[in-house]
């Protein structure tokens, strides 16, 4: 894991028979290859659910980022933004 926060969430999905990928390859347009913190398989649907936990909102650039990733894990799921 990178960051305690990392190890204390997969420590808890562990503890809860939360089945997870750490930082599994995705592509996504616009960025290449992106490792999700977390990606889950949804019991109820099969489709992949991606986490990312986006630690340091705090930093402008970083924030910034975050939401333009967001944006393109928004595509790859074909959901519509509201």
């Amino acid at each position: 894991m990178r960051s305690k926060s990392e190890k204390i969430m997969a420590d808890y999905f562990f503890r809860n028979g939360i089945e997870y990928k750490y930082e599994h390859p995705l592509y996504l347009n616009g960025f290449g290859i992106v490792y999700p913190d977390f990606t889950f398989l949804s019991r109820k649907t099969g489709e992949e659910i991606y986490w990312e936990h986006d630690g340091r909102m705090d930093d402008l650039v970083y924030a910034r980022n975050a939401v333009k990733k967001i944006e393109a894990y928004v595509a790859v799921k074909g959901i519509e933004r509201q």
